[in-house]
């Protein structure tokens, strides 16, 4: 009786977890709009999948940037209880243009918490749009889905990265050694942190009121 207790239990859990990581977002903050990531986006993903420099740390990118490989990727996360991966769009004067892609991942809902993953294609950089991007993104996690603990891993060696969380209010939790394997060698990774009692940072009000 306990385990059928507990099986329906997690499926219980399950079926609220899709139904809160599937449901539609639209996040607004001063410059951008995050919105739902869908298959018909792939074309704009090649944009910066295709770009060596963007996807140099990332494993997934290894062997190229398939477009059937991309649109698989995106449709999985679609059905996924456990992710939430959501376009950046800039709004401009013209409307929309799309910058890159941040998300929520491997969500636990017994401890209320889940991991942290941005990309920017180039033309993003360097404007503060990772910042805001991070900012709306939390600003969703800890007020819609009611997370306790937002996480993301960085490489050791990614100083800028390191800086930029850290302004963010992310604290740095440890080091996770040879944590990821990328072109055969295995890479140390920081994993730093923010709890919702910590948000927002001062500096997160100042991206999310545009100052």
């Amino acid at each position: 009786m306990a385990a059928t207790g507990s099986k329906r239990f997690r499926g219980a859990l399950t079926r609220a977890m899709l139904r809160r990581m599937q449901a539609r977002v639209d996040v607004l903050t001063p410059r951008l709009r995050l919105r739902n990531l869908s298959p018909g986006d792939t074309p704009l993903v090649l944009h910066w999948a295709t770009d060596a420099d963007v996807v140099r740390n990332f494993s997934f990118f290894e062997h190229g940037a398939d477009p059937a490989r991309i649109r698989a990727y995106i449709e999985e996360k679609e059905r996924s209880a456990a992710d939430l991966l959501l376009a950046v769009m800039e709004r401009v004067d013209s409307g929309e243009q799309y910058a890159g892609n941040v998300g929520l991942h491997e969500w636990d809902p017994i401890n209320d918490n889940a991991r942290l993953g941005i990309i920017l294609q180039q033309a993003a950089w360097g404007r503060g749009v990772a910042q805001e991007a991070i900012c709306g993104l939390l600003g969703h996690a800890f007020t819609s889905l009611r997370l306790h603990k937002v996480y993301l891993n960085v490489f050791t060696t990614n100083d800028k990265g390191i800086h930029l969380y850290g302004k963010l209010g992310f604290v740095h939790e440890g080091v996770m050694r040879a944590e990821y394997k990328l072109r055969g060698e295995y890479r140390d990774m920081l994993r730093m942190s923010i709890l919702r009692t910590e948000w927002p940072t001062p500096a997160a009000r100042g991206f999310l009121e545009g100052a």
